[in-house]
This record gives C-alpha cells, sequence and structure tokens, in this order.
C-alpha cells in the first residue's frame, strides 16, 4: 500500500521532453522575467553581490564609499576590469 496518495510505480516508461523558450532579453536593465534573469547571472557580474549572510561583498568592485549625504557612492573597481 502506498504511503502517500500519488505513490506509486509508473505503469509505463517513455521519455519526458521539456521545452525552454530561452531569455525575452539579456538586457540586464529591462529583464522583469526569470528565464532571462537566469542567463543574465550566468553572463553579467556586478559592481557588489551579497555573501552568505545577504550583507554586501565585493565583486567587480573591492571597495566603495558612501558620500556624506548618501546621494552619491564612488566604486573602486579591481584592477584589469571594466564596467560597462
Amino acid at each position: 500500500m502506498p504511503l502517500a496518495t500519488g505513490c506509486q510505480l509508473a505503469k509505463e516508461k517513455g521519455v519526458l521532453n521539456l521545452w525552454d523558450t530561452g531569455p525575452i532579453t539579456l538586457d540586464p536593465a529591462i529583464s522583469g522575467e526569470m528565464t532571462s534573469h537566469t542567463y543574465i547571472m550566468q553572463i553579467f557580474t556586478g559592481l557588489a553581490c551579497l555573501d552568505d549572510e545577504s550583507k554586501p561583498a565585493p565583486d567587480i568592485a573591492e571597495s566603495w564609499q558612501r558620500s556624506n549625504d548618501g546621494k552619491t557612492y564612488t566604486f573602486y573597481l579591481r584592477k584589469g576590469v571594466r564596467f560597462h
């Protein structure tokens, strides 16, 4: 007897075909859906990212400063990288 509803052996074997429609855009500025976001995260890197504790951590930028009024951030890039 199955332990839960729907837990039973398959009656016949076959092939399951899944189709990914691909990304709608590869522009991170306008991406609004998950498929595009998944591709973008594999291609692009940012100035900063989140660490394991969800705190800001360096990525392309090795450090950054916030102005006293909190309106301007200055990012210092690692040597040998460009941000575009």
